[in-house]
Parts: C-alpha cells; sequence; structure tokens
C-alpha cells in the first residue's frame, strides 16, 4: 500500500507536544546555529562542541480517502557529506491521516563548520530505493565574533 506524502520538515531548538490537543509546538526553529570561543580563537579545533536540536517531520496521505505507508528516512549531513546521523521510520497511515515524526538530537558532535543538511527521504516498497530526498533543509553551522565585554 503507497500514497504517503512529505508534508514539512522543521529544525528548532526545542518542541513542546500538547498533551490536550496533541498539537506540536515548535520553538525557536534556526536556520543557522552560532558558537562563541570562550578563549576567542576562532581558528581553534575544539572536538567538546555538540548540538542539541530536534526535528520534526510530518506525513499526511497522498489521498486523503485512500490509507497509505511508506518508509522514511532522515539524515544529518555534515559539509564533507558524512552521514552524522541516520534514522529510518515506517509512515503508516493506514488509521490515521497524519503523522508526526519528531527526532531529538542531544549530542551531535560538530566536527566542521559550514553548511549541514537535514534530508528525508521516502521509499513506497522494501525493494525500492531511496532515491532523490524529498526535503532538504540546510543548517549554517559557524563561529561567532566573541562579544566585547562592556568596560
Amino acid at each position: 500500500m503507497a500514497g504517503a506524502q512529505h508534508v514539512f520538515t522543521a529544525v528548532c531548538l526545542k518542541s513542546l507536544l500538547s498533551a490536550d490537543s496533541s498539537l506540536f509546538s515548535l520553538i525557536d526553529i534556526v536556520e543557522h546555529i552560532g558558537f562563541v570561543h570562550a578563549n576567542g580563537d576562532r581558528d581553534e579545533k575544539d572536538d567538546q562542541l555538540v548540538v542539541h536540536m530536534e526535528i520534526l517531520s510530518t506525513w499526511t496521505r497522498a489521498d486523503f480517502a485512500t490509507p497509505g505507508t511508506c518508509l522514511s528516512r532522515l539524515d544529518v549531513v555534515a559539509p564533507n557529506q558524512e552521514i552524522l546521523r541516520k534514522w529510518e521510520h515506517p509512515i503508516d497511515l493506514s488509521q490515521l491521516m497524519w503523522e508526526r515524526v519528531r527526532y531529538v538530537i542531544d549530542d551531535l558532535p560538530l566536527r566542521e563548520f559550514g553548511r549541514h543538511e537535514v534530508r528525508v527521504y521516502q521509499r513506497d516498497t522494501e525493494d525500492q530505493g531511496w532515491g532523490v530526498a524529498v526535503a532538504v533543509y540546510p543548517i549554517l553551522m559557524r563561529m561567532h565574533e566573541p562579544a566585547m565585554a562592556p568596560s
């Protein structure tokens, strides 16, 4: 059974799920994440930097009247194309018309600055390849100049 469709994917610093309404609130949606080095040395490599972010991906039936399923894959990719995190998740829209998948990342190591991407893939059958991403969400990870201390 096919017929699932990716709606959107967003990256934020935090999300909340309402117990009453089952609605998500996305807090601080990000396109870039900046870091300030404690000693002001922008060129020093710091293996201690980790990123916290949450990713919400939503899916719906391609035809609301017809149940659907698919397999989704979400990759977090570094500028050098290294896959830093990868998840596969079945999307089952046989009972519901919408599905939301939330990924919480507490410990993503930042190995290099630059354009990182969250890529979402979809395949309708197990024997089908992943093909082209149905969504690509760029995130710029960069070092900022340290703020001037008040005199």
